[in-house]
């Protein structure tokens, strides 16, 4: 049997903060996260159930990153009914929360993507985010997704010299991405690279 890697990408949309429409995270959890709609949500919880339903596990890469916005525990809703029901949750990281935060605790730059900042931003930008996807309990991950795809060599340095050794940023099967790694199209297989 071919071995399968179901991954969702799990956040907050930064969008709707911004214009307005999902200023509050209950309003953003709900359109974003338990993605209600007219027949009912389809989100992660959904998604639990299909999985278990169909004797699947996943992995829901989680971004910490609007606790800069609504705190710890908007992240913990998240993370939480995940854990509680045996899914692996791991690292996802959207930079655009930043320039939304009251005073960026991190840096004086802004960002669409990881890869828009330095070595030394990115390990600190990445090493809150861990430090936040745990406070809100998660185990430390293991794995990593940029936003976006956003991600660089840098991010790939970054990684490494905090221990997350699984970086899942590279979609070799995208033409147009904000993927910055230095690999080609036709690195298909996982391998080592820049750490």
């Amino acid at each position: 049997m071919l071995p399968v890697l179901i991954t969702i990408d799990t956040e907050y949309s930064s969008g709707l903060f911004r214009n307005g429409a999902g200023r509050s995270w209950a309003d953003n959890f709900a359109r974003c996260v338990e993605c209600v709609t007219d027949s009912g949500p389809v989100g992660i919880g959904y998604q639990m159930d299909v999985f278990e339903r169909c004797g699947l596990k996943a992995t829901f890469f989680v971004d910490p990153m609007p606790g800069l916005v609504w705190g710890t525990d908007a992240i913990k809703r998240v993370v939480q009914p995940i854990v509680e029901r045996g899914f692996d949750v791991q690292l996802h990281l959207h930079t655009e929360w930043l320039e939304l935060a009251d005073g960026n605790p991190l840096t004086n730059r802004t960002g669409q993507n990881l890869a828009d900042f330095p070595f030394d931003d990115q390990k600190r930008i990445i090493s809150f985010a861990a430090e936040t996807l745990i406070a809100a309990g998660a185990p430390s991950p293991v794995a990593f997704r940029a936003g976006n795809y956003g991600a660089n060599d840098d991010t790939l340095r970054a990684l490494a010299e905090l221990g997350i050794a699984i970086e899942t940023s590279f979609p070799p099967g995208l033409s147009q991405s904000a993927c910055a790694i230095s690999l080609g199209r036709d690195a298909l297989a996982p391998g080592a690279h820049c750490g």
